[in-house]
């Protein structure tokens, strides 16, 4: 959840009030495994971490993170398994 803060007017070097940072994690492969099992085409979005900035300070505001389970494709050690 966003925390409130104080209202203070931004800056000509501030012209957001807000950042928001995404990182889309998708499936892989093991390290090592030789032969390449997932790739663009078969990998899929498991994780859509975020934070959001203070662009003035760079200060942290809120981090959060969701999860997402697989729907085309699991990845096991002994390779790849279609649903």
């Amino acid at each position: 959840m966003m925390e409130e803060r104080s209202s203070k007017q931004a800056g000509p070097n501030c012209p957001f009030d807000v950042l928001v940072i995404i990182d889309f994690e998708a499936t892989c492969d093991e390290p090592d495994t030789g032969v390449p099992l997932v790739n663009s085409n078969t990998s899929e979005i498991i994780e859509f971490p975020w934070i959001t900035i203070d662009p003035c300070t760079l200060e942290i505001i809120n981090e959060e993170q969701q999860y997402v389970k697989p729907q085309v494709c699991i990845h096991y050690p002994c390779g790849l398994v279609k649903m």
